[in-house]
């Protein structure tokens, strides 16, 4: 049984009307009735690996993070009482910036005595060091 011009105009502005109507719903049920996952809400939802870290985060989680490698260490007397240090430091974590790194320099005599000692507020401040890239320390 065919339908008649009326019949199918008649369908077709009701299939409009549905579908007009099928996404307001949702658009309301998406508003008001689910909760998108953020990384910054106190709980481990959507892809993250950990609360807030991990996964789709631009924050690393403390297990995943691997600690920073000394390249390379030099000491140098600078005359009587002084002491020049540097170090190459590489960050090993893929995708993820070093921000805050902290550092100390103990410089030792042939006795294996402490001569000199300065951490990161006496020492030129380092700066990010980038995924996958070192960045050289001095003090």
């Amino acid at each position: 049984m065919a339908l008649s011009w009326g019949g199918r105009r008649k369908l077709l502005y009701a299939a409009v009307a549905a579908v007009f109507g099928f996404a307001v719903m949702f658009g309301i049920y998406r508003t008001f009735f689910t909760a998108v996952p953020t990384c910054r809400d106190g709980a481990q939802n959507g892809r993250e690996s950990g609360v807030d870290c991990g996964g789709d985060c631009a924050l690393l989680c403390q297990a995943e993070a691997r600690a920073p490698v000394v390249l390379w260490v030099r000491a140098m007397s600078g005359g009587e009482g002084a002491y020049t240090a540097a170090a190459y430091v590489q960050n090993q974590n893929a995708g993820a910036y070093a921000p805050d790194v902290h550092y100390a320099f103990q410089l030792f005599d042939g006795n294996n005595l402490l001569v000199a000692q300065e951490s990161r507020t006496g020492c030129t401040r380092a700066k990010a060091i980038s995924p996958r890239s070192g960045l050289p320390v001095s003090c």
